[in-house]
């Protein structure tokens, strides 16, 4: 289990455009961040890196952006993630806001 799951369901993913489909970019969002990477067979590279938490805030949250702009890339490329609101206590560093735009690059049908 990522640590991230613990608060994985307090994130809030905020459409910066008008996204279709919202629901499901949603959920395979918060399911990116909740997987481990590694755990999964048959897709080891899919989810966040185990550790991603565990640093000086400023270093996890440079971290957990940068993984999750690349698993986006990879898993999600109908979006781009353009922001990150985090928090951070005693508890360590909590992403609190997810920001996503459609990607002008990749078009779906």
């Amino acid at each position: 289990m990522s640590a991230l799951d613990f608060y994985s369901n307090t994130i809030k993913t905020v459409p910066m455009d008008q996204i279709n489909d919202f629901e499901r970019i949603d959920l395979d969002l918060k399911t990116i961040i909740k997987a481990v990477r590694g755990t999964l067979p048959g897709s080891r590279g899919f989810g966040l890196m185990a550790d991603v938490d565990d640093h000086r805030p400023i270093d996890a949250r440079n971290d957990f952006a940068a993984d999750l702009d690349e698993q986006v890339a990879t898993f999600m490329p109908e979006i781009i993630v353009t922001d990150i609101d985090f928090t951070h206590d005693l508890e360590g560093v909590q992403p609190q806001s997810i920001y996503i735009e459609r990607n002008p690059e990749v078009s779906i049908t």
